[in-house]
Order: C-alpha cells, then structure tokens, then sequence
C-alpha cells in the first residue's frame, strides 16, 4: 500500500516538475503524460493490485526515455532516468505478506538493525 502511496506522489512530483524548470517539447509532454498515469495507476493500484504492473510499465518507459526523447540538457534527462528507476523499483515491491508494509513492520520492531557503527553491545 505504501509503495503505491509512494508512485502516486512521484506522478504527482512528475508532473509539477514541468513547470518548475524548462523541458523541452517533447520531454516534457512526456512528462506531463506520465506523470498524470503515474498519480492515477499508483492511487488505482491501493484498490486493484494489478496495477503495479502497469507503474512498472511507466516507469521502463521512463528510464527508456532517458535514451530515446531528446533533451538539450543532461540534468533533465537524470531526472527522469532516476525517477523511472524509483517508479520500477516500488512497482517490484509486492502488496502481499512480503510487501513493504511487512518490512516496516520488521525493522521496527528490531532496532538492532540501525545501529551504528554496526557491533555487539
């Protein structure tokens, strides 16, 4: 559920991007378009589980963006490559007993695991 939460907000930062610096034509309709999927698979994806696949899907096509879609600048292209990095990876989070809710659970309740430096007390 979380990892849903989580693609929805990237569409949402995906699409409010486009207007806080310059893209050009087609990044940035690209943008505009899979970010506004993004938010909406990623709020469907909390009620119909399949639709993970579907933030995967968006997210490849993001880091195949990063190659394919001209930009002028480098740093536009970063985000985008980035930010379909993250979309792919919450999408590879499951919503089952595994999901990243059972992992937050998990870590909370062993606070060994954040120590550091990393020794035996």
């Amino acid at each position: 559920m979380q990892a849903r939460n989580a693609s929805a907000i990237l569409g949402i930062w995906l699409f409010i991007s486009i207007f806080c610096w310059h893209h050009e034509p087609a990044r940035g309709f690209n943008d505009l378009v899979v970010g506004l999927a993004l938010f909406t698979s990623g709020y469907c994806g909390q009620y119909v589980r399949s639709f993970r696949f579907f933030d995967g899907l968006l997210g490849c096509w993001m880091v195949l963006s990063f190659f394919v879609l001209s930009a002028n600048s480098f740093p536009e292209r970063v985000h985008d490559g980035v930010l379909g990095l993250l979309v792919v990876g919450l999408a590879s989070i499951g919503t089952g007993e595994r999901g990243l809710d059972h992992w937050v659970r998990h870590f909370d309740r062993n606070p060994r695991l954040f120590r550091w430096p990393l020794r035996e007390a």
